[in-house]
């Protein structure tokens, strides 16, 4: 039940996020790009898996790839 929930809120999030984000320009997509890449490092480098959940999420709904 929780996981459908889940799914639910995600494809909200996604159909008004990516309309948006569309409509960005690409300045702003770019940083925003190297901005949600530093976060991520920054995340892998705490302790806290959370961190790693919330900022991989984020990555996904933007559609951005995770650094390897």
């Amino acid at each position: 039940m929780a996981a459908q929930n889940v799914k639910g809120i995600i494809k909200i999030i996604s159909w008004l996020l990516v309309p948006i984000l569309r409509a960005v320009s690409p300045l702003i997509e770019e940083e925003l790009e190297k901005f949600m890449v530093k976060l991520y490092v920054k995340a892998e480098g705490t302790e806290n898996p959370l961190d790693d959940l919330l900022v991989g999420f984020l990555l996904d709904m933007l559609d951005i790839k995770r650094p390897e």
